[in-house]
């Protein structure tokens, strides 16, 4: 559960304004590392 709302705040926290900025660049790795995650959980 812990998961799922850091995995909502940061895509609550991306900016679409500045698309290349530094933070929606850590963003973007957060979110695979996400993604992995919640892949792993799926096949458990």
């Amino acid at each position: 559960m812990i998961v799922i709302c850091l995995s909502s705040i940061s895509l609550a926290a991306e900016d679409p304004v500045h698309e290349n900025s530094r933070r929606n660049l850590i963003l973007n790795y957060l979110d695979y590392a996400f993604t992995g995650v919640f892949t792993v959980e799926l096949l458990l």
